[in-house]
C-alpha cells in the first residue's frame, strides 16, 4: 500500500521509495528506490537463465569488476567484464541467483556457483555478488563471502 512518509514526503509503498520528496532533509535515503528493484530482478533473471544481452545492457560502459584495480583479474569496463563472464561460462562455471536484496546503492545477490575444477575456484560455492549502480546502470561489482558486507555496500 503506497503512502506519503510523514517525515519528509516521499511516496512509499512497501518499503520502496517510488517518489523521493527531493529534499535534503530526506528521512527515506536508506530505501532502495523502485529502479534498484527493477534492476535487481533483471540482474537475477539474465544470470540464471544467461542471458548476457540483457546483462551487457545493465551495465555502464566505464563499469567496473573486481577488488584490486591493480590486479590482472579485473574488469575496467564493461566489455572486459562481459569478455570475462563469457570465459567463466566457457570454462564450465554454472552459477544462479538465489535471493536478491536491494538498497539505496544497488543489489546484492546471493550466488549458488559449481565449479569445474575444485582446485581453482574463484570462491566458494555460495557468496554475494555486489552490483552498485548509478544513473539506473551497474557502475561496479564486487564479491562479498559474507552477507553483513554485502548489505553494507548496497546501504547508505
Amino acid at each position: 500500500m503506497e503512502f506519503k512518509c510523514a517525515g519528509c514526503g516521499c511516496i512509499v509503498d512497501r518499503g520502496v521509495r517510488i517518489q523521493s520528496c527531493g529534499t535534503t532533509s530526506c528521512c527515506c535515503l536508506h530505501l532502495p528506490t523502485q529502479e534498484t528493484v527493477r534492476i535487481g530482478e533483471q540482474l537475477r533473471d539474465a544470470i540464471n537463465i544467461r542471458d548476457i544481452d540483457t546483462f551487457r545492457s545493465l551495465l555502464s560502459p566505464d563499469a567496473t569488476w573486481g577488488d584490486d584495480p591493480e590486479s590482472d583479474r579485473y574488469c575496467h569496463s564493461r566489455d572486459q567484464i562481459i569478455a570475462n563472464y563469457k570465459r567463466l561460462l566457457d570454462d564450465g562455471v554454472t552459477g544462479r541467483v538465489v535471493e536478491t536484496s536491494t538498497g539505496p546503492k544497488g543489489v546484492a545477490c546471493l550466488l549458488e556457483v559449481e565449479w569445474p575444477d575444485p582446485e581453482n575456484q574463484g570462491r566458494g560455492p555460495r557468496f554475494y555478488q555486489v552490483f552498485l549502480v548509478t544513473d539506473r546502470l551497474v557502475v561496479h561489482i564486487e564479491g562479498h563471502d559474507q552477507e553483513s558486507v554485502a548489505q553494507a555496500a548496497i546501504s547508505n
